[in-house]
């Protein structure tokens, strides 16, 4: 399971995850099924939803029962994908929140 200070950012920048994650064009959840992160039902879970907020709700729900090795692979995807900005929040120490900027 993920450790709580992930957890903790993954909840605290929620709202924020919700709106910029790119679930959908960006080639994020073939670079987390590449690496291993996420198996392919896992993905498959995701690709039926058609909503973008609900695609990035499931793989937030999967990314919680990663382990700390799989979360900073997410990070790395991330930064491939062209969204390096969320891994930059997600990177931020201490509890801040993009939400409450």
């Amino acid at each position: 399971m993920l450790p709580s200070e992930h957890l903790h950012k993954i909840q605290s920048n929620y709202a924020y995850l919700l709106r910029e994650l790119d679930t959908l064009h960006s080639g994020l959840l073939d670079r987390l099924v590449n690496d291993d992160v996420l198996k392919l039902h896992e993905k498959m879970q995701v690709d039926v939803l058609t909503l973008p907020h609900k695609r990035c709700e499931k793989l937030l729900s999967i990314l919680r029962r990663k382990t700390q090795k799989e979360y900073e692979l997410f990070l790395q995807a991330l930064d491939a994908t062209n969204q390096s900005h969320i891994a930059y929040v997600l990177k931020l120490e201490g509890s801040f929140s993009i939400f409450g900027m």
